[in-house]
């Protein structure tokens, strides 16, 4: 929030008032079409293309908002992305240490007594809605089983064969990891450079590559986390985080390449007046929207709100379960687009 209300204030409202002035046209200009098209909304193409949409619009000189007052507009990305920074690392490191503060210190000396701690103190009595205490019921159990899981695998122990069959397979299945992470990386470079998927309807064309990389994003988050359970771990914790570690991974590298592409790679012929800053935008612009869609549409109101309708006829089907590596993961995606 903090972040938009600067960007706004001190970098869109000033290049607004240029627009509105001077009828101002970026670099891009030669990009863009006076007529709105549906299909604009969809690419981020066309009637988008020279707006205030994208950073390829805005001014690199120093402008003049109104007659003799002049607003240095390099100097206000520099001041809005530095303070910016800032404050989300104050922020940032307010949290890490309130919560080291409560997970370490606070806990140093070991928490005694923790079934019954659990039992007498963990249910929240402002609860005032029947849904709002099952789901604080559905969590209360949860926690409840993780405790008494950790209790029983804790005492457990493994014989060196087992440890050796852990450790081989969790260096093979890493390597696979690893592979498929490039392997994934090569492809959306390749789709990047030669525009692989030839289509004749524009749209698609333009859809290809945020259609391939949030496929593989939802797909890959499966496959990892299914291989993640051949490697024996006996903690689900351990399973959740390395899980969490390669999908973030994978995903890092995707968007870096495509980054990578459009700054250092693109090329545009010189008597056609290209902007990588907005090209990556739009491609930014078409990752989330083709992720917000099949997040929406697919998961959840056909997989979630179909899985409850089915639940209230067959009982044994049961209703979806809240993924905690999923959403966290996804969370961290959109923030990075962002």
């Amino acid at each position: 929030m903090w972040n938009f209300f600067t960007t706004f204030c001190f970098v869109v409202i000033p290049q607004l008032i240029v627009d509105t002035r001077t009828n101002y046209t970026s670099y891009a200009g030669n990009l863009t079409t006076d007529t709105f098209h549906v299909s604009d909304l969809i690419t981020g193409s066309g009637w988008f293309s020279d707006s205030l949409f994208y950073f390829g619009h805005y001014s690199n000189k120093i402008i003049e908002v109104i007659p003799n007052l002049h607003y240095n507009m390099p100097l206000a990305y520099l001041l809005t992305i530095g303070i910016s920074a800032v404050i989300n690392l104050i922020a940032v490191s307010s949290s890490i240490t309130a919560t080291y503060q409560k997970n370490y210190v606070d806990t140093a000396g070991g928490i005694k007594n923790v079934f019954c701690n659990k039992i007498f103190s963990a249910w929240d009595y402002a609860i005032e809605t029947e849904s709002a205490a099952q789901l604080q019921k559905r969590a209360f159990c949860n926690g409840i089983k993780e405790l008494i899981y950790m209790k029983v695998q804790g005492e457990k122990s493994r014989s060196t064969k087992q440890k050796v069959i852990q450790r081989i397979l969790l260096v093979l299945i890493s390597l696979l990891c690893l592979a498929a992470i490039g392997g994934v990386g090569f492809l959306t470079y390749y789709i990047l450079e030669k525009k692989a998927v030839k289509v004749d309807v524009k749209i698609l064309q333009d859809m290809t590559l945020s259609l391939t990389v949030t496929s593989i994003a939802i797909a890959s988050y499966y496959l990892l986390k299914y291989a993640t359970r051949l490697e024996l771990y006996l903690s689900h914790r351990l399973r959740l985080y390395l899980t969490m570690i390669r999908v973030v991974t994978l995903r890092i590298v995707m968007l870096g390449i495509i980054a990578y592409f459009w700054i250092f790679i693109f090329k545009p012929p010189r008597n056609m007046k290209v902007c990588y800053e907005t090209e990556l935008g739009k491609e930014i612009y078409r990752l989330i929207l083709v992720n917000f869609l099949i997040e929406t549409i697919i998961f959840t109101f056909i997989g979630e709100y179909g899985r409850k309708l089915i639940s209230l006829y067959f009982t044994s089907v049961g209703r979806a379960t809240f993924d905690v590596a999923y959403n966290t993961l996804d969370l961290i995606y959109y923030q990075t687009l962002a």
